[in-house]
């Protein structure tokens, strides 16, 4: 660990540079196209403009689905929809006013999984809270992931979403959401207009797992990685809480089993997300990056939000764009200051650059690590499982 004289200066340098850099990738990434700049600043993107929240009242309608929450459906086959029934807190039938969009999307003859959605108001213009329905259309094995661009669901952004392969069979289950928090060169600027989400296919993005079929078919959870913006401050926080807010209506989510991982920026994110929406994650792996602890308020924020939350972090010892010094700074604070129970791992890549989340996430890296901390010895999968929101157990 960074010696205890440290001082405030040297730390705050730390996470300036961070914040500044965001976290940029090294020169081993495959960079995405080069977004050019220009002297007059750019609008925000219409995915980065936050959007309200409709509320949905105590005494709004209520809409149950007819039949199950996910179908699956064989390739060339067809598909009729169950729909779903509403009623209004007086018991007023309100079946016959449900807007049903997605329906039109859904091709039998192309594999792929298609989202449908029930809406309805009552007469006093009450919203009832959206249900939806996932048809998996395939016919051997589901689609490993899917990118889904912004206005392409109903969700607030864009994102590359997995889900796991036998979701639906038990039509009660409900299952662990994951969320992955890109780095630097993958926000919404950065990435070309007319296909936004191709940055999410380039470095250190999970999408490799899946597309390299590294990821157990038995593995339970729903991975979503969103899109974030640049210059937005809160926001960008704010937009992903609004999509798991989105999540837990549209997918069967455990609430009580939610995690966060990222790489630089995105580690950064991870580690401050729970400062703004505390009681949310059930554990966290933070990767190349450290946390918001920059002067002596900003700590002690840090650790009332980190107390009992389990921390697994990662940085590679020879990473020259974020110095492992801050991860080493983050986790005596952790330790030391915020006295964190269960007491946070951390793993030093050997000789690792800044980009080591890809060995991370696809296991290979398991049984290694710098012997003067906690080496690798689980998928971080199965550490985060050993986590629930209401209980810890180390």
């Amino acid at each position: 660990m960074i010696q205890n004289n440290l001082t405030f200066f040297a730390a705050l340098a730390f996470v300036f540079l961070l914040i500044g850099c965001g976290g940029g990738s090294s020169s081993s990434e495959n960079r995405p196209p080069v977004v050019s700049n220009s002297s007059v600043p750019a609008p925000l993107p219409r995915e980065c403009i936050l959007q309200p929240v409709v509320a949905v009242a105590t005494d709004a309608p209520l809409i149950t689905l007819n039949g199950d929450r996910v179908i699956d459906i064989p390739l060339g086959g067809t598909y009729l929809d169950a729909g779903a029934i509403a009623k209004d807190q007086n018991g007023n039938d309100l079946t016959s006013l449900i807007s049903t969009t997605g329906l039109d999307k859904i091709n039998t003859n192309q594999q792929a999984d298609y989202f449908i959605r029930y809406d309805v108001k009552d007469s006093a213009g009450r919203i009832a809270a959206s249900k939806h329905r996932i048809v998996r259309v395939f016919t051997n094995t589901p689609k490993k992931y899917s990118l889904r661009p912004f206005d392409s669901t109903s969700a607030p952004m864009g994102f590359l979403e997995h889900l796991p392969v036998y979701i639906g069979s038990e039509p009660h289950k409900q299952y662990p959401l994951l969320i992955v928090a890109h780095g630097w060169e993958h926000f919404v600027q950065q990435s070309p207009v007319n296909n936004r989400l191709l940055t999410l296919q380039y470095g250190a993005n999970i999408y490799r797992v899946f597309d390299e079929n590294r990821w157990p078919d038995s593995r339970p959870f729903i991975v979503l990685e969103p899109q974030r913006c640049l210059d937005i401050g809160d926001n960008e926080w704010h937009q992903v809480d609004q999509l798991i807010e989105w999540a837990l209506a549209a997918y069967p989510v455990d609430p009580q089993r939610i995690y966060m991982t990222g790489m630089s920026a995105g580690g950064y994110f991870t580690y401050r997300y729970p400062l703004l929406y505390p009681n949310r994650l059930a554990a966290i792996a933070p990767m190349s990056a450290g946390g918001p602890v920059e002067n002596p308020t900003a700590i002690t924020q840090f650790c009332k939000a980190m107390t009992q939350l389990p921390i697994w972090a990662f940085h590679g010892d020879a990473d020259s764009t974020v110095p492992v010094n801050h991860t080493f700074y983050t986790i005596d604070i952790l330790k030391q200051q915020c006295l964190t129970s269960p007491t946070p791992k951390v793993t030093i890549v050997s000789n690792g650059d800044h980009v080591i989340a890809n060995q991370i996430w696809d296991d290979s890296y398991i049984g290694k690590g710098d012997l003067k901390y906690d080496r690798q010895s689980e998928s971080i999968y199965d550490w985060f499982l050993r986590f629930t929101l209401d209980k810890t157990n180390e």
